[in-house]
């Protein structure tokens, strides 16, 4: 029986663990000796935070439902005030690319000079808890945090009967992706790319920035990092030492022109003339 999800219960912070019936999830819970296959975490109900092989997207819950109730989890941290800064921490990874070999080397043991910051699904979500300050799979260094430890975390109350109920009998799905089955693309999707691009574009400024400044931390240059960056630079004194602000000026003037160049506001500029379309063409159904 198919389930809908309650979106207006969603928390920042939540945490959904997943499985499928393909030979991927079956794979990746038989190594794992877990019951589910993926997680991702909710940034902003009903939106969440995925790694998927590609990029780190995110995914809007109530375009979702759920074939079987059992393939899924619904978690959410005991600590209210930490779950919402995870969520905060998830939405910078927004675009990065996916790490299929970090993904296998969290279950494989490895010399100890390897070092992989390659994102997946599980290492997004603890790493968002841990530098929110969270106590999730304590002692495991994230690179080796997989669904089924987080499954066992004892921080993290099931909350999923409370967040799912049955699809009224003949609801229509068709428009829905099962998320247990396989997520259809979301019309958010087509802009990775080009956030990505706009992002490349502003790395020789942050490089410059970085070498200005050795003591900074090295900048993964996702897009939502940097609008990060430049917010927190609006907050410096005019004493602030060695010209950092005039760094984050350079970086600022580059990200405009990056911006115009790669198309990113054309691009939303679409998303907004779709989204109203399919608002209005919804609103035009309703009504006949």
């Amino acid at each position: 029986m198919p389930y809908l999800p309650l979106t207006d219960k969603l928390r920042q912070g939540d945490i959904i663990l997943v499985r499928g019936n393909n030979l991927a999830s079956k794979g990746i819970r038989a190594v794992t000796r877990g019951q589910f296959s993926h997680a991702m975490i909710c940034v902003d109900p009903p939106t969440m935070i995925e790694a998927v092989p590609g990029h780190v997207r995110n995914l809007s819950l109530s375009r979702c439902y759920i074939a079987n109730i059992k393939n899924i989890r619904v978690l959410r941290y005991t600590e209210k005030s930490i779950a919402v800064k995870a969520a905060r921490e998830a939405s910078l990874w927004l675009d990065m690319p996916y790490s299929v070999l970090a993904a296998i080397c969290s279950v494989k043991i490895m010399p100890s000079s390897y070092s992989d910051s390659g994102v997946f699904c599980s290492r997004l979500v603890a790493e968002a808890y841990r530098k929110a300050g969270g106590d999730l799979v304590d002692g495991q260094p994230t690179s080796k945090i997989t669904p089924a430890m987080i499954e066992e975390e004892p921080n993290l109350q099931d909350i999923t009967a409370s967040l799912f109920e049955l699809a009224p009998i003949g609801y229509n799905l068709d428009a829905l992706s099962a998320l247990d089955v396989d997520v259809l693309p979301w019309v958010m999707d087509e802009l990775s790319e080009t956030r990505r691009i706009c992002a490349e574009g502003v790395l020789p400024a942050i490089r410059e920035y970085e070498d200005a400044h050795p003591t900074k931390r090295k900048l993964i240059p996702s897009f939502m990092r940097i609008i990060e960056l430049l917010v927190s630079g609006k907050e410096l004194s005019r004493n602030d030492a060695a010209g950092e602000r005039e760094n984050l000026a350079a970086i600022d003037r580059a990200l405009s022109a990056s911006i115009l160049e790669s198309g990113l506001e054309e691009s939303y500029n679409n998303l907004v003339s779709f989204k109203t379309r399919t608002l209005l063409n919804s609103s035009v159904t309703r009504f006949r």
